[in-house]
């Protein structure tokens, strides 16, 4: 066997491959910059669909340290003590669900993660109580905040990781919705909500997420500009308005490593993901991993 031809009979396939590579990666640099837009296209083609935007556009600012959350878990005997002072009345419905109660007050609890809690009101001109008329006051809203803190740290729940992210007065009183929040970025989907009624609140419900562990490692997402080109297919949110758009840490129990039902898990890994809010209260995230 001749080695020298075998040689340059290899050294030629290698500069071949070499071109074909090269070829390659500036077709696919030439088909990235054709794909690329200006902010003004964007919001050109936001408007054709009716999606208004009365933020700026993110630039950068698309990674953030990976962490590890978990659900904050509802025992039956713990919000007994909390919301009642342990004088309540728990039932157990099935395994997914248990009520615990006193007179005119619920807190209902799913799958040990979504918690519900309602007051009753009566018509019972006698047990009728004095109240005075949210909208008679200078600040309803810092009024209606208040009631709502209150109502939390009476049942031992911290605020400090809570962030009002939403309200709306009606001819009752308010509704408020309240984000988590790590080291200023949202966690979702975590919420906390209240119906606010006079000066008590009639409702409230809450799924949280805690933090467990942060993990040494920066995960990234795609730009906020490209992020936004997904609310085009996205038919539910045509005609509204674009009030926000944060990265978040994003946990989505479904795309963890569980071969369990969504009720049995209880942890698990965050990613990188856009949070869009609209003006309506509305919000939607966007997720590329």
């Amino acid at each position: 066997m001749d080695w020298s031809k075998a040689k340059t009979i290899l050294l030629i396939a290698l500069v071949i491959v070499n071109m074909l590579l090269g070829s390659i990666y500036l077709l696919e640099k030439k088909e990235e910059k054709s794909h690329e837009f200006s902010e003004d296209e964007l919001i050109n083609k936001l408007s054709q669909k009716d999606i208004k935007l009365s933020v700026d556009i993110p630039n950068g600012e698309n990674e953030l340290k990976g962490i590890v959350v978990e659900y904050e878990f509802y025992d039956a005997n713990d919000i007994n003590d909390r919301f009642f002072d342990e004088n309540g009345s728990i039932k157990y419905i099935n395994d997914d669900l248990f009520e615990v109660s006193r007179q005119r007050e619920t807190v209902t609890v799913i799958n040990g993660k979504l918690l519900i809690y309602e007051e009753e009101k009566t018509e019972d001109e006698t047990e009728k109580k004095v109240y005075t008329t949210m909208k008679e006051l200078s600040n309803p809203l810092e009024k209606a905040n208040e009631i709502a803190m209150q109502f939390m740290k009476d049942r031992g729940f911290s605020t400090d990781d809570m962030k009002l992210t939403f309200s709306n007065l009606t001819e009752d009183g308010y509704y408020l919705a309240y984000s988590n929040i790590h080291d200023g970025n949202y966690i979702e989907s975590s919420f906390t909500t209240f119906e606010i009624k006079d000066d008590i609140v009639f409702r409230m419900e809450r799924t949280w997420l805690d933090i467990k562990e942060i993990e040494d490692v920066v995960l990234k997402t795609i730009p906020a500009k490209k992020a936004l080109l997904e609310l085009l297919m996205k038919e539910e949110v045509y005609g509204k308005e674009i009030t926000d758009i944060s990265i978040c840490y994003y946990f989505d129990p479904e795309k963890q490593d569980y071969f369990s039902k969504y009720k049995e898990i209880i942890e698990g890994r965050t990613v990188p993901a856009w949070r869009i809010q609209f003006s309506d209260g509305y919000k939607i995230i966007l997720d590329f991993e």
